[in-house]
């Protein structure tokens, strides 16, 4: 059967009877969430005694490893084993990423011989519970030899590499240009932007930090693991431990965020499962929070220098932007230099023009490596183009709406290859401009906006950002480098008591798979929302998939899903056709009732066509075979990429006397192509605004000169709170449908994407000229309040 008789099977009349995509029902996962039944990681009760594991980690950022002595932690209460890089020396973790020209350090579990950033696992110790390890962890004694830190990625480019197996600490330069006249174009443009731009590190802190579980039985090693993607992790750990992986089980249960880092596999959590190996005792990590800001999430650290040329009225010309990205100590899995090299090809975002080029450079550093976050490039490509345009927005003087809508692609371009060379499907950014004005009440802020009871000023931001979402195994391969594929497997099973169960290789973190999924499920098939089920997380039971992240889930598994229901339903209809007499065609199932729509009163539960299937085959249809189970695996064009985008509004207001900055008002007008849930979507919404967007803005991890990590406490890297919400939040969505069978594009990131750029813009705007020397974020309200102070004078 061809993929375009899925897409369009005959009787699509029953589909368009019955939309359930579309309507916000509520979560199926709501009810156990909130009562305190789920179950996350640490809550798995394991058939045996758990011993804990702790970590000691090096206090310093560089140093080498002159001795180590176990010997008391070994001999403490409670102690099983302690373990060295010695003893774990064989374990090599290997990229899944080779971007042609990357570096590639040796990377292992435990420190081996050096420390190159402060929180690096260098021992472990286990314990009968997680008080004694840590306890012993106390009395193990490290000599350090400490080096030079290199916490300056500038001068870390000409300094001695931190890795002994490189000679370099620029693990990738790279460079484009999209015309040869680009420097031309640039020294001709009758307006000149040029200007430094920082994006600092941060980190997202999801609620739950993370957690890992193993247990070799002697034949199955059972990992239970917070993650974003368990298959991935089952693949990763049978290479680098060179274990069967079909006897490797990975469970993934609840989990409390992800935000990227749960999207990447880390040396300590390496170290955990070769130590179940070794042990053959269930064993058990829950990471703390100093350790989680310590080594956990780190990303963004990025400096842009930008030269643009616009002409008189506007119009961009032509942008070079020179990058300077600190990796810290490498990356974790398939995290190194990617988040710059996304930033790269983002920067043009929606904004149609000709000559653009980087040059990229990559910078090991003796700081955290860095691993996924939420947005995983595309804040720092969507700050910088946006601080850009309103910078020359006040240098040309036009409004800050008005130079945006002069150089948006139009609606007729699609689909519109950007000049890094990323092929936009579809959308419509002016109509979306007009909605977020609209929603904004724009005109009439700018009439009376500037000074509020004397003292407090407001500033009105936007900002826009393109995002390519679930990238096709092509894309990934040469854009990124990476050896993963870029589409998702669903089965679909219609039991035989006529309810439906979906089986995924996605994860939910949070997106409410149980929900959408099953409302994809049930209208392609025919069936109530209530009678679909979803199965995710356990390697054991879920086909092979590439888990949750780069906001893919809903293209790629939802997609399949649709995919594999219509299989299911066109086979319920043939076995209903012959049954009733009729034909194929003429039969339309909705809430699991197939119906003979030329003669009504005939009519089949699903229930009762799912019976015949199974228990009943000598009923079926010759060359019928039984069962109603379907599977399809969907991956995206590769000739063009899912472009989602969003408008973001900001009014802010500044205190004087503070420096802080309370957002009145927050709008966001976001396409995601066809929605299936309109509530569940605009909590993807809030979520990644108020948690991310407002924490990345206003909170960074710092670093001093000896690489010691300065903000390892709440109080030091506070995260937003309810207080910190806007006093009025609207999302609003508008609609350009993806070139794929459901209409889809991927939206879970966008809030964290678009944020960060206009709510600098917004304060920036509350400054007046002053505001254009705002160059940073996470943006400093000592900066902000210093600011006021001279507009008071």
């Amino acid at each position: 059967m061809s993929t375009q008789e899925l897409v369009k099977p005959s009787g699509e009349k029953q589909v368009q009877e019955e939309r359930l995509i579309g309507k916000s029902f509520k979560r199926k996962e709501d009810l156990e969430l909130l009562t305190g039944k789920a179950k996350f990681t640490a809550d798995v009760d394991l058939p045996k005694k758990v011993y804990s594991i702790f970590f000691v980690r090096s206090p310093v950022s560089h140093a080498i490893i002159r001795k180590i002595d176990i010997e008391a932690a070994k001999s403490a209460k409670g102690v099983i084993a302690v373990f060295t890089g010695e003893d774990l020396q064989g374990v090599k973790m290997g990229y899944w990423m080779h971007y042609p020209g990357m570096l590639e350090p040796v990377r292992g579990t435990l420190a081996y011989g050096k420390v190159r950033y402060q929180g690096e696992p260098v021992v472990a110790v286990v314990a009968e519970d997680v008080y004694l390890a840590e306890d012993a962890a106390h009395l193990v004694s490290v000599e350090y030899e400490e080096l030079p830190a290199l916490t300056d990625p500038v001068k870390a480019m000409d300094s001695q590499p931190i890795f002994d197996d490189l000679d370099t600490n620029i693990l990738l330069h790279d460079s484009y240009s999209s015309t040869k006249r680009v420097e031309e174009v640039l020294e001709n443009a009758p307006v000149k932007i040029d200007v430094t731009l920082y994006n600092g590190r941060t980190s997202p802190q999801s609620l739950e930090p993370r957690v890992h579980k193993a247990y070799y039985d002697g034949e199955w090693l059972t990992i239970w693991a917070s993650t974003q993607f368990p298959h991935v992790v089952r693949t990763y750990v049978a290479e680098c431990l060179g274990f069967p992986e079909n006897r490797i089980r990975v469970i993934a249960e609840h989990v409390g965020g992800g935000f990227g880092p749960k999207s990447s596999v880390f040396a300590d959590e390496m170290a955990v499962y070769a130590i179940a190996i070794k042990l053959g005792l269930p064993v058990s990590w829950v990471e703390t929070r100093t350790e989680h800001l310590l080594v956990t999430g780190h990303e963004r650290d990025q400096i842009h220098h930008v030269r643009a040329g616009f002409a008189e009225d506007g119009t961009l010309l032509a942008l070079h932007d020179e990058i300077v990205a600190d990796v810290g100590a490498g990356g974790t899995f398939w995290v190194e230099v990617q988040p710059a090299m996304v930033a790269s090809v983002s920067i043009p975002g929606p904004y149609k023009f000709e000559h653009y080029s980087f040059d990229l450079y990559a910078v090991a550093t003796n700081k955290a490596p860095l691993s996924p976050n939420i947005g995983f490039g595309r804040p720092v490509a969507a700050f910088v183009m946006e601080r850009v345009m309103d910078i020359a927005a006040r240098k040309i003087g036009l409004d800050p709406v008005e130079i945006r809508r002069r150089n948006l692609v139009d609606k007729s371009d699609f689909p519109y290859r950007n000049p890094a060379g990323v092929v936009y499907d579809s959308g419509d950014y002016k109509l979306s401009l007009d909605v977020l004005l609209d929603l904004l009440d724009y005109e009439e802020l700018r009439r009376s906006k500037l000074v509020v009871d004397g003292k407090e000023r407001v500033g009105i931001g936007i900002s826009v950002y393109s995002e390519y979402t679930a990238p096709s195994s092509a894309r990934l391969q040469v854009n990124l480098g990476w050896e993963v594929g870029g589409y998702e497997k669903a089965v679909v099973r219609v039991e035989p008591t006529g309810k439906a169960t979906v089986s995924l290789g996605v994860l939910s973190t949070g997106q409410s798979h149980a929900t959408v999924y099953a409302q994809i499920a049930a209208q392609e098939i025919g069936l109530k929302f209530d009678d679909v089920s979803v199965i995710e997380g356990d390697t054991n039971t879920t086909p092979y998939g590439f888990g949750s992240w780069a906001s893919r889930s809903m293209v790629t598994a939802g997609n399949a899903v649709i995919l594999a229901s219509r299989k299911v339903n066109l086979k319920l209809r043939r076995i209903a056709a012959h049954l009733l007499g009729a034909s194929p065609d003429r039969v339309v199932i909705r809430e699991g009732v197939a119906v003979d729509s030329l003669n009504p009163e005939r009519k089949l539960s699903v229930a009762e066509i799912a019976k015949i299937a199974y228990r009943i085959p000598t009923k079926l249809p010759e060359g019928e075979e039984p069962g109603l189970e379907e599977h399809a695996i969907y991956e995206p064009p590769s000739n063009t990429a899912i472009v989602s985008y969003a408008w973001h509004g900001a009014v802010v207001r500044l205190d004087p006397e503070t420096g802080s900055v309370r957002v009145d008002k927050y709008v966001v007008v976001d396409d995601a192509g066809v929605v299936v849930n309109p509530k569940t979507a605009e909590g993807q919404v809030h979520g990644p605004v108020v948690s991310q967007a407002f924490l990345q803005s206003f909170s960074e991890l710092k670093y001093d000169e000896r690489g010691n990590l300065l903000t390892t406490s709440f109080w030091h890297y506070p995260p937003p709170t309810a207080e910190d919400a806007p006093a009025e939040f609207r999302v609003e969505h508008v609609t350009s449908p993806s070139p794929t069978p459901g209409g889809f594009k991927g939206m879970g990131e966008g809030g964290a994407i678009g944020g960060p750029a206009a709510l600098m813009n917004a304060v920036a705007d509350a400054l007046g000229e002053l505001g254009s020397s705002l160059n940073k974020v996470p943006m400093d309200w000592r900066e902000i309040w210093a600011l006021m102070k001279r507009l008071d004078k």
